[in-house]
């Protein structure tokens, strides 16, 4: 966040004791300092309708809430809702996977014998 430095203006604090910053966002200072004007024209867009805003947040905050689940295959249950562009399915496993036991033994078997950070990240990185 940003803070301005000079003459900064105060705001009461969020807890009634006292008085704060007033702090502003990335987001916030590229509203108020758009040389081309295009972030104002999508305020705009979304002020007159609301219903596209609604819209427009309820795909960010679903794609922002799930976007580590994967793909729509993944989400459980009867309301889910349709798949979204951004739920690419997953590849088909391989044949053949790892020994996941000889893996673990082989860390196991480097963190015992380094003594040195530098040489385990030497060893853990090919």
């Amino acid at each position: 966040y940003w803070v301005v430095t000079e003459d900064s203006p105060v705001a009461a604090a969020a807890d009634g004791n006292g008085t704060q910053h007033i702090m502003m966002m990335t987001s916030d200072i590229s509203l108020l300092h758009d040389p081309e004007g295009e972030y104002i024209k999508i305020v705009e867009d979304f002020a007159k309708n609301p219903t596209a805003f609604d819209d427009a947040f309820s795909h960010a905050w679903y794609k922002l809430t799930t976007r580590d689940m994967g793909p729509i295959t993944r989400c459980l249950g009867d309301d889910i809702p349709a798949a979204q562009d951004w739920q690419y399915p997953l590849p088909d496993a391989p044949a053949v996977l790892a020994d996941f036991d000889a893996v673990a033994t082989s860390v196991e078997e480097l963190l015992a014998d380094s003594d040195d950070a530098d040489d385990l990240a030497a060893a853990l990185v090919r």
